[in-house]
């Protein structure tokens, strides 16, 4: 068994610390003093390396700095668009998962060593993480406080939604930001195609989800009448930077009318 607390770099990023040294540095809180690894193994899962750090003081915020060896050329990596490298902080961890740290191993994967506590062992134990940064060289630096609209745009790499920033995806959440167009052609008789641009381009292909803005259901909302229109369905391609949805539009759509449909586009690793 194993317990732990997950973070990935994407492979375009993580390439940039490829095969040479680099340091981890974070904050962490820990109602458990002891000994904690960090494991990081790659998209194959078939090169790993374990690396330990101590929790001193109960309770207490503690700055962590780890130098990383440059991994190894051999082993499966990603060095585009998927899964670069894990990192794992382990908080607990079975007999079969331990290994020895400091060095990376083509062998079998191995979570942490021998020494790590069990944080699992006593209900109501906190372990919290905040600060975590990973940079080339030798040398941790100050936690890189972004601006909020920077960071915004660097996670839509990821994930994108119609909603406005503050509004969760929900069916019936209401109209304000859907996607919408106007009928040209009443009732079923010609159907529509809408292009929705992803800005910026998404990671890979995202997985679309389609909102009802005005019911539980994921159809095109006839915002004129105050009624369901066609079920949203993809045609064509969904591309990393942008899909095209279709409504067959119900027999009620007349020519003016306005359709609406909420969506939300996903590309996590």
């Amino acid at each position: 068994d194993r317990l732990g607390m997950r973070t990935i770099l994407e492979g375009y990023v993580f390439r940039q610390l490829a095969q040479r040294p680099f340091t981890l540095s974070f904050w962490v809180r820990s109602s458990l003093t002891g000994t904690y690894c960090v494991n990081n193994f790659n998209s194959g899962i078939d090169t790993w390396l374990i690396s330990t750090f101590t929790v001193d003081v109960a309770d207490t915020w503690e700055k962590k700095t780890i130098v990383i060896p440059a991994s190894l050329s051999a082993g499966t990596w990603d060095y585009t668009n998927g899964i670069g490298l894990y990192f794992d902080w382990i908080l607990m961890a079975g007999t079969d998962a331990h290994g020895t740290a400091g060095s990376w191993s083509n062998t079998a994967l191995k979570r942490a060593t021998s020494a790590q506590v069990n944080f699992a062992a006593t209900i109501g134990n906190i372990f919290q993480l905040a600060g975590v940064q990973a940079e080339d060289g030798y040398t941790g630096t100050d936690f890189e406080d972004r601006p909020f609209h920077q960071e915004l745009s660097l996670c839509r790499r990821y994930y994108q939604k119609s909603f406005d920033y503050g509004t969760a995806p929900a069916q019936s959440a209401g109209v304000t930001g859907a996607s919408r167009y106007r009928v040209q052609i009443a009732s079923t008789t010609a159907g529509y195609d809408l292009h929705i641009p992803l800005n910026p381009p998404m990671r890979a292909a995202p997985t679309i989800t389609y909102y009802n803005p005005s019911a539980a259901n994921a159809n095109w909302r006839n915002t004129t009448d105050g009624a369901d229109s066609g079920a949203a369905a993809t045609s064509g391609t969904i591309g990393d930077s942008g899909f095209t949805v279709q409504n067959p539009q119900a027999a009620g759509d007349g020519a003016g009318e306005t359709i609406a449909l909420h969506w939300q586009a996903s590309a996590g690793l």
